[in-house]
Order: C-alpha cells, then structure tokens, then sequence
C-alpha cells in the first residue's frame, strides 16, 4: 500500500482562504452595529461562517486522505454556508435595526410621558393650591353663603361658610347634607330661584322674609349664582333693620301726613322758585279748589297786587335772609274771587345741598 496517498499534504492556498473568510465573516460581524436585538442574530451568522470554512477543510481533508492532494471544489459548501451565514447577519442586522428604532421610539415616547406626567403633576398642585386660595376666601366672604349641588332631580347643601354658621348659631351645620325640596317644602318661591338659576344658568335676586328657627323671622337679600356645572351658591344679606328703618320713615310720613291735612290751619309748602308743592285740607276748602288745581303754581297767584308787591320788595328777602317769617299780614283772594285777610307765618327746610 503506497501510504504517500494518505498523508494529508494541506493546499496552502486553499487554507489561506478559508483563514480569510473566516477573518471576513469576523470583520463583518464587528462592523454590524451592536444594536439591540443583533445578538442572536449574529452569533448564528458568526456559527454559519466558521461552520463553512470548517465543513470546507473537512471536505478537502477527506478528498485528499481518500484521492490524494488533488485541490477539490471544497468552497461551494463553504461558500453555502457562508452565503446563508452573510444572509441571516443581514437579516439580523435589519430586524435588530428594527427592533431599535422601535425601543427607541418607546424610549422617546417613555420620555415624554415622564414630562407630560411632570406637567400634569405641576398643573395639579397649582390647581389644588388655586381650589384652597378659593375655599379660604369663600370660608371667609362676610355675606352667609350656602352651595347647593343638584342631584336627581333635587338639590343637597353640601357646603357654607363661616359667616353662615355664625349667623345661623350653628343651626346650619345640623343642615348640611338636607335635600332643598324636603328642607323648604313650604318656601316654593325659594325653590323655583335655585331651579330657575341652574336651568338658565343665570344669577337671580330677591328680597324675602325668611323664618329662620335659630334667629326667628328676618328681611333678606338673596343673590343667586350659577357655578358651573352643577352647583347653585346663595349668598344672603340681612336688611332686616334696613327694611325696619324704612317702615319707621314711612310711618313717621304718615302722621306726619295726617297732621299736615287734618291740622285746622292753612297749611301749604312751595319750593325756591315759589311753585306750590302741596297743601292741606283746611287751605283747599277755606279758598275754595282741589289740589289738583294749585299743584305747580305759583304762590303769588293767589295774592292781591299789594301783597304780592309787599312779599316781592319786604318779605321774601327777609325770608332769604333770616330763614324765617313770622305773622305778615297778606290778602288772599279765593276762587270765586272773595278776598280774605291771613297771618302767615314760614320756615325754611333745607335738604342736604343746602
């Protein structure tokens, strides 16, 4: 047996090119950026490579222990694995280039909802900060104030402030959380306002007389106001001594009415220019008209030509002067054209601008 045929004698140059491509295929791989995902990708192209240029060495290898030295075409295997080798490394690279773009897209996307988390977060603190400035300054509003929130089809006092419980002695605190329909089922008029200011979302007032438990009956000056979306504040004001100093000024007008007509003496008011104002019964039926008639005339109608010469040159700068006049004798003449003699007597009222 010529054992020369089986001593493997190596083709330098075929050695050489498998040494070079698997350099290549090492070269390629370092080239291909490390991008998330490229791993796997790149150790199967790594395997498929050295597996080429290894199967391609076994092939030869074998073709020369079994043939001899003849160069054999060992680098179409080789070249197959290295070709699906190159191919799955590329396709590693765009799908690991892919599953980055992606992880930096969430990435970018993490990002931003960190910030627009930071923004909501600085919105929320200004907004609670903001609500309790508001709750403090309801809290401390001088007027009584009660809200009124809608539910169903009827309202719930879920809230008042410090005034409120002040002023009602604490009563209303027992009221808190009362339905609007049950706690004023005898107050229809109050209500229709709550309803009508939330429906029409507008703001209503009103005075009304409201029977308070705590304090008894008191006057009342009720704003309402719409606050969006479903809420109806009413703020109130006591005029209570208000409408009791007005009711004593219309009754002190009264008898002083009643005085001024029923006095047995002629009685009548003019203003600075002399234009009648008024005048009492007993000056009506002494020269002989109705009130009607002298309404807005001149005093010095009813004065003869010598009275009237006499107040214009004597009196009435006297009366300028002095602020009064005490029994100046004057002729009066009467409708049906008598003349009587009277006593007059006067005094200035100054108003406010004097």
């Amino acid at each position: 047996m010529d054992f020369s045929r089986a001593i493997p004698i190596f083709d330098l140059r075929e050695f050489k090119t498998g040494q070079a491509r698997h350099k290549n295929g090492r070269i390629m791989s370092e080239k291909i950026p490390p991008q998330t995902g490229l791993g796997g990708g790149l150790a199967v192209a790594a395997a498929f490579m050295i597996g080429g240029a290894m199967v391609g060495a076994a092939v030869y290898i074998a073709h020369a222990v079994i043939y001899g030295t003849e160069v054999v075409p060992f680098v179409v295997p080789a070249r197959a694995f290295l070709f699906g080798g190159a191919t799955i490394a590329v396709l590693a690279y765009f799908v690991g280039k892919s599953k980055s773009l992606a992880f930096q897209r969430l990435r970018d996307q993490g990002h931003a909802i960190e910030e627009l988390e930071a923004a909501v977060a600085e919105r929320t603190a200004e907004l609670r900060a903001s609500e309790e400035r508001l709750r403090v300054q309801f809290k401390g509003l001088p007027a009584p104030t009660y809200t009124w929130q809608r539910t169903g089809d009827d309202f719930q006092l879920i809230d008042y402030n410090d005034a409120a419980d002040s002023y009602t002695r604490g009563a209303v605190s027992e009221a808190k959380g009362s339905m609007l329909s049950e706690m004023y089922r005898n107050m229809p008029e109050l209500i229709g306002d709550i309803r009508r200011c939330l429906d029409e979302k507008t703001g209503i007032e009103r005075e009304m007389v409201y029977p308070y438990q705590s304090i008894g009956q008191r006057h009342l000056n009720v704003k309402y106001a719409y606050v969006p979306p479903d809420l109806v504040m009413v703020h109130t004001e006591d005029i209570t001594e208000r409408k009791l100093a007005e009711a004593a000024v219309k009754e002190s007008e009264r008898r002083y009415r009643s005085l001024y007509n029923e006095t047995p003496v002629m009685m009548h008011s003019i203003d600075l220019s002399g234009k009648l104002l008024d005048a009492n019964e007993y000056w009506l039926e002494t020269l002989g008209y109705q009130r009607e008639e002298v309404v807005g005339t001149s005093d010095m109608a009813f004065f003869t030509e010598a009275s009237r010469k006499y107040a214009l040159e004597v009196n009435l700068p006297a009366f300028a002067k002095n602020g009064f006049c005490r029994d100046v004798p004057y002729q009066l003449i009467k409708k049906n054209g008598e003349i009587i003699d009277v006593l007059l007597s006067a005094v200035a009222q100054k108003n406010e601008d004097g």
